[in-house]
């Protein structure tokens, strides 16, 4: 680093400049599409493209995408049925309780918290963000169900 050339170090500031430029450029697009473009991105067969607009969907608490959102929770893709049920979630629709419980096995400490903060909202009870809890609350009130709380998981953080 010490023998580097002034000229580096100007070329390095450029392309660091020239990246955030390109960043907001995208961002600022990105949060200017309009609801429709955003649930038409929900048939996409890119997972990014969907858990981004169900992560706007979500932020701006837009209920155009619900309908779609609902048959997406049965993905095979983690990030896809996970991000449809914090839309859904978010929205308050209990459909996605059982998703949002699965979620927590695997969710960051953020998500964990949203997750438990919709959940308290939906169903009145108030586990914090204990998986095993919110799954036997989950499985007394819904017994025989057949729910898969162990396939198509993400990733957990590490």
């Amino acid at each position: 680093m010490g023998n580097d050339s002034p000229e580096r170090g100007r070329i390095v500031v450029i392309v660091m400049a020239v990246m955030m430029i390109a960043g907001a450029v995208s961002l600022t697009w990105f949060m200017h599409v309009s609801s429709d473009e955003l649930v038409g991105n929900l048939n996409s067969s890119n997972p990014d493209k969907v858990g981004d607009s169900l992560i706007l969907l979500k932020d701006r608490r837009d209920p155009a995408g619900i309908t779609k959102a609902k048959a997406l929770l049965q993905s095979d893709v983690a990030d896809v049925w996970t991000h449809a049920a914090l839309y859904l979630g978010a929205m308050g629709k209990a459909e996605s309780i059982p998703y949002l419980v699965k979620a927590l096995r695997t969710a960051d400490g953020q998500t964990g918290h949203e997750i438990s903060v919709d959940l308290t909202m939906m169903t009145g009870r108030d586990f914090g963000g204990n998986y095993e809890d919110w799954r036997a609350w989950w499985l007394s009130k819904n017994a025989g169900s057949s729910f898969d709380f162990d396939s198509n998981l993400a990733t957990a953080p590490s």
